[in-house]
């Protein structure tokens, strides 16, 4: 039996987080989504369904085997899922051909026989297992799935203390170890029994460590510059940088050679990129390779204290929020002092810029700011995409470039007000 962890058709809600990324691949707590589940399976081989159109970048990007299932018998894991330490538990694996639902959603199916040969007549479609297999026997389990972006940033504190009490901190994070006090004699730390740090890490003199209400877990390779203020929870991912004086607040995860200082709370930054400047971004979502510039600010609560409402597709959502600031998909970026309103949301490969708030939702690819927005072009958005890899000494691969062309030409009905 394998592993298959899935997408289904609320992948949408995610756009833009998941316009360059199947939805299992975003980060939470810890670790993403696709590791947390395939942590509570560890012995099983692992294998990716995803959109035909991200599939050469799936299969780049893990190594793993996608959309392809050559197996007899597959557990099917929901990549929205928030796997817990006990779920799999309520999966059995010895009962072919079953699906595990919750509150209607789909949880997980053991497959075997005629349905693999289904699986892979869909492969590369979003999969919807009662319309796939009607006569399919379905079992109700407790589980939980997130439905949009803001879910995540709202469990993401949770998360991350769940994650370092349990098998997640374990098994992604071996190389990070308890803090030891008497080796940082100039960094001020409160209970370090639940702080933790990896190999080569520095901390410079004045950092305060704060886990008095959450664990704080900063990568190998790291650097905490002087006078950084970390408030946990917090998770600060290998190869990353704290600008000093910045101020970390609890419930934020930064992913791996990340650049970042001001201000930042309750927020989920993907890999690879920066906020290195003064400026507030709180309750935000922010994608890989993005560059938030100097004296950016995002709001995150409105002055009616009334919820957030934010708009999925074509269709304003009330999130049950009162806090949400900037979800900003896969190489945006910022000029100075660019000002985001409650709930905004910023596609892929988007540059915005100038004085006033900009419109709330802006399509990917697009150039500009409140007095007006163009369309970035694609043959300058992946030129600057190859300048911004190259200071790291990457290159945009072709399945990548192959990606951003897509997701150029599926996203102009958005830019056709333009």
């Amino acid at each position: 039996m394998k592993l298959c962890i899935f997408e289904d058709e609320k992948v949408s809600n995610f756009i833009p987080l998941t316009w360059s990324r199947p939805v299992y691949l975003l980060r939470c707590g810890m670790t993403s989504l696709a590791k947390r589940i395939s942590i509570a399976y560890p012995n099983m081989e692992l294998v990716y369904h995803c959109r035909d159109f991200l599939t050469e970048t799936v299969a780049e990007t893990t190594g793993s085997a996608v959309n392809v299932f050559e197996d007899d018998r597959y557990l099917c894991i929901n990549g929205r899922v928030v796997f817990g330490k006990d779920i799999a538990s309520h999966i059995p694996l010895d009962v072919d051909n079953r699906l595990y639902c919750s509150n209607g959603i789909e949880i997980a199916a053991v497959l075997s026989g005629e349905c693999v040969n289904i699986l892979n007549q869909n492969a590369g479609k979003l999969w919807n297992f009662r319309q796939m297999f009607p006569g399919l026997s379905v079992e109700t389990i407790e589980a939980k799935a997130f439905e949009y972006p803001w879910d995540i940033i709202n469990t993401n504190g949770d998360l991350l203390s769940e994650d370092f009490h349990g098998r997640v901190f374990e098994s992604a994070h071996s190389n990070c170890s308890l803090i030891n006090k008497n080796d940082w004699e100039s960094v001020h730390l409160i209970n370090e029994s639940t702080i933790a740090i990896g190999t080569d890490t520095i901390l410079k003199p004045g950092v305060v460590l704060d886990a008095e209400n959450g664990p704080i877990v900063i990568g190998a390779g790291s650097v905490v510059m002087p006078n950084a203020v970390i408030e946990g929870p917090v998770f600060i991912g290998e190869n990353s940088l704290v600008k000093a004086g910045a101020r970390i607040g609890k419930g934020t995860t930064i992913g791996e050679y990340c650049k970042v200082g001001g201000e930042i709370s309750s927020s989920i930054i993907h890999s690879y990129s920066s906020k290195q400047h003064d400026g507030f971004l709180g309750n935000s979502y922010l994608g890989q390779w993005v560059n938030i510039g100097a004296g950016t600010n995002t709001s995150n609560l409105k002055n009616n204290y009334k919820n957030v409402k934010v708009t999925v597709g074509n269709k304003e959502i009330d999130t049950g929020s009162l806090f949400l600031g900037l979800i900003m998909g896969d190489h945006s970026k910022t000029g100075i002092n660019t000002m985001f309103n409650t709930g905004t949301v910023v596609g892929v490969s988007c540059n915005i810029f100038g004085g006033g708030f900009p419109p709330k939702y802006i399509p990917s690819f697009s150039w500009g700011g409140s007095e007006k927005l163009e369309e970035y072009k694609i043959g300058k958005a992946l030129e600057t995409a190859q300048h911004v890899v190259s200071r790291r000494k990457m290159k945009l691969s072709v399945a990548f470039r192959s990606l951003i062309t897509y997701i150029f030409e599926n996203s102009s009905g958005e830019r056709a007000k333009f």
